[in-house]
């Protein structure tokens, strides 16, 4: 059964092979989070208390003066299976973003205000987000036009329609 500890912080030690780099800026973003949403995932940790994943948390927690933070303790663990999710935690994680649902989230946390450097963006890339979601909202892609009578394709490559942002007329342009 998983269960979270609260553990002194000098009680935790760095995994001293930890294949995964924290600069400063990123360790300065995950302590805004930790200030602004609480400590809500917890450093995993073996039986002795060496870190499996969090180093940036845990990093984190030191710069904000945190005198225990939440832990798993993962006994069930062979060391090799350690070793192995040392790795596997942080590579799995990696993955792309759905850039116009990220940027309608924004977009969302935006008209209310809310500092949109606590989600870990900074101004330039939420602004550049948001411009794109908004430039692409313009345009609607045509598929090209079906084949004609005797079954060849035509020419035509399609047409993208573009709504003007000001008055929304609507015109059509040839891609090329």
């Amino acid at each position: 059964m998983l269960k979270i500890e609260h553990v002194p912080l000098d009680k935790i030690i760095p995994y001293v092979n930890n294949p995964k780099k924290h600069p400063e800026e990123q360790i300065k973003k995950i302590a805004s989070s930790i200030l602004e949403f609480g400590f809500k995932v917890p450093i995993i940790v073996d039986k002795d208390y060496v870190i499996i994943a969090g180093h940036g948390r845990y990093e984190a927690a030191k710069r904000i003066g945190l005198k225990e933070v939440p832990v798993i303790v993962a006994d069930d663990l062979s060391p090799a299976q350690v070793k192995a999710f040392r790795i596997a935690d942080n590579k799995v994680a990696e993955s792309d973003w759905d850039l116009e649902a990220l940027a309608a989230e924004l977009e969302q946390l935006k008209e209310i205000d809310y500092d949109l450097e606590l989600t870990g963006f900074d101004d330039e890339e939420v602004r550049s987000l948001i411009d794109d979601l908004a430039i692409d909202d313009f345009f609607e892609e045509k598929p090209p036009a079906p084949a004609d009578e005797e079954g060849e394709g035509q020419e035509d490559k399609g047409t993208i329609t573009v709504v003007c942002p000001k008055c929304g007329f609507v015109f059509e342009v040839e891609k090329e």
